[in-house]
């Protein structure tokens, strides 16, 4: 792959002029959170189908890496990866790496519980009475942060690898071996349903989400600065294209998501 690369470096006018040029493969990481990247089944994850729209013409390709998010994190923050998603902008200021400025979805969580539950959030403290189920290396807001980070409360959670981290903890809040799952409500329903759980739960509290976590985007980690700012410049042009005509909507519907 470096070798194309470098090859390639040379060659920039004549890919933004779209012509001949050989096919780029892009290392892309993410791991499993569905809709929006998804690591098993026959969809591959909206944002993914998003990112094939824009660089197929261009004649890119992309590597699935797929790996848990503490593990895709440390291979961005390296430079190993040319791509990952879909990151906050907490996430990008933590790895040191570029975003779009375009974002790819506006995230929305929330306290799950089971539908038996009489639970609800009812402030920071009311979580004590709780077995919280939590995914390694996610980025949680405050105050919720704070309190799963306190050792005193570290016997209060079952803490998750990413990999199927997702899926797992909404097995087990079916089961009841956890009570309160904290979870981004898009990714939590569509897992929930995929699963056939999903007349199990109820959402018991909103989980706030401060603005430089609220919105997802498309993250640059490559360390080959044209690279990375002709990545910038054609991610955010297609973006903006495929909202400004629609085609989003398009893909949004093979995920049962988007306008009706």
């Amino acid at each position: 792959m470096k070798f194309a690369i470098v090859y390639l470096l040379t060659s920039w006018v004549l890919l933004t002029n779209s012509v001949h040029a050989e096919s780029l493969v892009l290392r892309v990481g993410y791991d499993d959170y569905c809709p929006y990247t998804c690591a098993n089944g026959p969809q591959k994850g909206f944002v993914i189908d998003i990112l094939n729209h824009i660089l197929a013409p261009r004649g890119m390709k992309i590597e699935p890496v797929i790996a848990s998010w503490p593990r895709i994190k440390s291979m961005a923050k390296k430079g190993s990866l040319d791509l990952i998603l879909p990151v906050n902008q907490l996430e990008t200021k933590e790895l040191g790496i570029q975003r779009t400025q375009q974002s790819v979805g506006s995230s929305e969580a929330a306290y799950f519980v089971h539908k038996d539950s009489s639970w609800a959030f009812k402030g920071i403290e009311s979580l004590k009475s709780q077995m919280i189920g939590t995914i390694q290396g996610y980025t949680y807001p405050a105050p919720l942060s704070t309190w799963l980070a306190d050792p005193q409360h570290k016997k209060m959670q079952i803490i998750l690898a990413s990999d199927q981290g997702n899926q797992r903890q909404i097995k087990m809040l079916a089961s009841a071996r956890v009570s309160v799952v904290p979870s981004e409500r898009l990714v939590f329903w569509y897992m929930a349903h995929t699963l056939s759980l999903a007349h199990n739960f109820k959402e018991a509290g909103v989980l706030e989400m401060p603005r430089d976590l609220a919105q997802f985007y498309i993250g640059v980690a490559t360390k080959q600065q044209p690279l990375a700012q002709d990545l910038l410049k054609w991610l955010d042009q297609g973006l903006e294209d495929i909202k400004r005509n629609r085609k989003l909507d398009d893909i949004l519907k093979i995920y049962g998501l988007g306008p009706s």
